[in-house]
């Protein structure tokens, strides 16, 4: 595993036009933006943690321990390019040091946070407790490990907030918001790759052997796709 700071393991998170999207249309218009169904999405869940709707899915005491729990859509190669992506995040509880990956994109079929770490693949927005009281909001590229996250929101309650990510050519970059789209509460931004993505995963497990306890509960929901 890779060394993150505030890493649940007690280490330092290091962390135009487009083509015709299967979702729909392509290109960053408003009239070219795409809202998918979740359960056109591929979901891999042997222990039942995923509640899948068309507009929301739902996970529920997600461990971090827990085999490959996650959603996913093939875009076919070379299809996520420059993008901006926005939806709902609701977090109800989030206990011992866990992380779940909200949103995510990646070259090869790599869907969770270990897969991602061990394959150096992928762009990520995730949720992490820190060990003590608190949590934090973060955006990663696992390719060059460069990392930018929110600060500590210290001690949990259950919070709502929508996320918008955008990459621009080597700049990704992370809009949150305490209302629909209007407030910003913050910006987190990194210099990332421009590889163009194949797989869009909402959401995706951490898949750490470590002990139980490790435990998220939560929903994604109203995902919005500009390519």
């Amino acid at each position: 595993m890779k060394a993150y700071p505030g890493s649940p393991f007690g280490k330092k998170l290091q962390y135009e036009e487009f083509p015709k999207s299967k979702f729909g249309s392509g290109g960053r218009s408003a009239a070219a933006c795409s809202t998918p169904a979740f359960t056109a999405f591929t979901e891999v869940d042997s222990n039942g943690r995923l509640t899948v709707a068309a507009t929301q899915v739902t996970f529920t005491a997600l461990e971090n321990n827990d085999p490959a729990t996650y959603l996913y859509y093939d875009q076919g190669a070379g299809y996520f390019t420059d993008f901006i992506h926005r939806f709902k995040l609701y977090i109800g509880s989030i206990a011992g040091q866990s992380i779940v990956l909200p949103l995510s994109l990646s070259v090869g079929a790599n869907h969770t946070h270990n897969d991602k770490e061990v394959a150096s693949d992928g762009l990520t927005f995730g949720v992490q407790r820190t060990g003590g009281p608190g949590y934090y909001l973060w955006i990663l590229d696992y390719t060059n490990s460069n990392l930018d996250l929110t600060a500590d929101y210290g001690a949990m309650v259950a919070f709502t907030r929508w996320i918008e990510i955008e990459r621009s050519g080597t700049t990704l970059t992370a809009k949150i918001y305490t209302d629909a789209f209007s407030t910003v509460e913050d910006t987190l931004t990194i210099v990332c790759n421009n590889t163009a993505q194949r797989y869009i995963t909402a959401p995706g497990s951490c898949e750490y052997p470590v002990p139980a306890g490790q435990v998220v509960t939560g929903y994604i929901a109203d995902l919005n796709l500009c390519a």
